[in-house]
């Protein structure tokens, strides 16, 4: 903090880090969650996220099955012979190839260890597409799809009256978490 460190403390009650930290948030008790959604909704409406970052470190490019809403595996559309050979594992979308691609980081046939570097990989945050399953066409979306949807349903101004947090302080909270380098949710 004395290096600039803005610190935000979000606790119900006020304690010794709330005292010392630049910003008390005082959630009603039980509402964090609902205020975390509201959070985000405001990163992902002002597109303040870093798309080349999520797209290599987190799962948000990853296929789910719009029918039933699990991630796409190799066991959807892949016999079991052709498992072994591929080594199972999760897909995304390639926008360089306009086509389904094994994610990154998954464990291959060769013995190179897996990494999470895309090379020439793009994967998809957003759309839907259809793929050729083992019992027809399965539409898939991406977990950040979804994320969008969900976190729609929880604007700061809906939350507000469950949560008990002005709309502005979310949005300053969510433009502060957004902006600093690195962030950290500490608990």
């Amino acid at each position: 903090k004395y290096n600039g460190t803005e610190v935000i403390a979000i606790s119900p009650e006020f304690t010794p880090t709330a005292m010392h930290a630049s910003l008390w948030v005082n959630p009603q008790p039980g509402s964090d969650t609902a205020l975390a959604l509201a959070m985000v909704n405001v990163i992902l409406q002002e597109r303040l996220f870093k798309a080349d970052y999520i797209r290599e470190q987190s799962d948000l490019p990853l296929l789910v099955r719009i029918d039933n809403k699990r991630l796409l595996r190799a066991e959807d559309f892949a016999s079991q012979d052709d498992l072994t050979a591929t080594g199972g594992g999760f897909f995304v979308w390639d926008e360089v190839g306009n086509s389904l691609a094994k994610a990154p980081g998954m464990k291959s046939g060769d013995d190179q260890a897996p990494t999470l570097k895309l090379g020439e990989l793009q994967p998809a945050l957003e759309g839907s597409w259809r793929v050729k399953g083992l019992d027809g066409e399965i539409e898939v979306t991406t977990v950040f799809e979804l994320l969008k949807v969900r976190a729609a349903e929880h604007s700061p101004e809906l939350t507000a009256e469950t949560t008990g947090v002005n709309p502005k302080i979310v949005r300053r909270v969510a433009r502060a978490f957004a902006a600093a380098e690195p962030a950290m949710i500490f608990s």
